[in-house]
């Protein structure tokens, strides 16, 4: 699905979960075991993008994901 035509709350989610899966990544190449987000990780990133326009975050996942 193109990413225009999802709704906001799809990208904020999408958005939300290719930031854990990094921080999952980083602590897996930092310790050689995936880490664990802090609690409450996800909704809180979700508050901050939901601040974002919808265009905002198509180019952060834009930007994530070349």
């Amino acid at each position: 699905m193109n990413l225009i035509d999802m709704a906001k709350d799809s990208l904020v989610n999408k958005l939300t979960r290719l930031d854990v899966s990094l921080f999952r990544r980083i602590g897996l190449l930092e310790t050689g075991k995936y880490k664990h987000e802090p609690p409450k990780f996800r909704i809180e990133l979700k508050q901050v993008y939901d601040k974002l326009d919808k265009e905002d975050i198509i180019q952060l996942i834009n930007l994530k994901t070349k």
